[in-house]
């Protein structure tokens, strides 16, 4: 988390000096929008990092599941030794699944409650440039 902090705040830093400049008077429109532009086209880049995390750790709790079934299967039928590898195949099944279910819930919250801060960001922008056309034409 104190990662997801950090670039946060960094990305707030950053919005915070361009307002400064363009209080200033420093800044052209063009450069604060293409500023603005980069750092949203980063946060979508990230969003896509943490969707594709949770879809591969999804993914992968749902191949663990036949892989549990015959580890079961081992257990129930079979020899002593086919029932020892069921039991050490299913143990360490049920943590691989366990680990996989966390990172799974975890990037799906993270993906959700980001999904939202970026639209916000994409409609800011698009409103942005169309105050730029109304004054740069006007």
């Amino acid at each position: 988390m104190s990662d997801e902090g950090a670039e946060h705040d960094r990305f707030v830093e950053r919005l915070l000096q361009e307002d400064a400049r363009r209080a200033a008077g420093t800044s052209r429109v063009e450069d604060g929008l293409s500023l603005l532009e980069r750092l949203l086209d980063e946060e979508m880049a990230r969003e896509r990092r943490v969707r594709r995390a949770a879809i591969a750790a999804w993914g992968f709790l749902v191949l663990l599941a036949p892989l549990g079934g015959v580890t079961m299967y081992l257990q129930r039928m079979g020899s002593d030794r086919g029932q020892e590898i069921g039991r050490a195949g299913f143990q360490v099944i049920t943590w691989l699944a366990a680990i996989a279910a966390a990172l799974g819930l975890l990037m799906t919250g993270a993906w959700l409650f980001r999904s939202r801060s970026v639209s916000l960001g994409a409609i800011e922008r698009r409103l942005a440039r169309l105050e730029g056309m109304i004054n740069g034409s006007g």
